[in-house]
């Protein structure tokens, strides 16, 4: 992930942007802060979980840019 990262900062030279990723409810969200360090988090949208755990699903969106510490 850090990679994917890195080449989509390289590749807006200096223009904002924003990311939306969709995870399962077993993602560690502590991960999600170290892969996306430099990057502003806005928001993170959790449904009533409807299936068993683990297939649930949470959204995540960040921002790249002004305010953003990257």
């Amino acid at each position: 992930m850090p990679e994917i990262l890195d080449a989509i900062r390289r590749s807006r030279n200096g223009l904002s942007c924003y990311v939306a990723i969709k995870t399962n409810d077993q993602t560690a969200h502590d991960s999600l802060g170290r892969s996306f360090a430099g990057w502003l988090h806005l928001q993170s949208i959790t449904p009533a979980p409807a299936l068993p755990h683990g297939a649930n699903m949470d959204f995540h969106l960040y921002h790249l840019g002004p305010g953003a510490d990257g």
